[in-house]
């Protein structure tokens, strides 16, 4: 039993230039290295959508902030699923931009 997240941002589209922060978890099966991941999405055990604390400058900076706020929730979940006997590896987390994927894993394309 593995920890998934799938993370969302949406920027600039709340008052005063703020942004909404997204976000799903859920249990699914361990991924087999090598093969494409086709985990059914099985209920959920948390979802959260709330505005940002802070005003960002770019949709990365939104999107970085909801894999902030999901990776903190997730953080309770997996030392829950470990005590229970789940033990958890890294937290899958899905996201849908680039950039923000760039931040992550520290490398930014900066060829044009």
């Amino acid at each position: 039993m593995v920890h998934y997240i799938h993370s969302d941002a949406s920027y600039f589209g709340e008052t005063n230039g703020r942004s909404r922060a997204a976000g799903f978890a859920f249990l699914g099966n361990k991924h087999i290295p090598g093969t494409i991941p086709s985990t059914p999405i099985n209920g959920a055990i948390l979802v959260r959508s709330n505005i940002l604390d802070v005003v960002v400058s770019s949709a990365a900076e939104a999107e970085l902030g909801a894999v902030f706020e999901n990776m903190r929730d997730a953080t309770s979940i997996c030392l829950t699923l470990d005590n229970c006997g789940y033990p958890q590896t890294a937290t899958p987390i899905q996201t849908d931009n680039l950039c923000a994927i760039g931040f992550a894993i520290e490398f930014v394309n900066t060829s044009f």
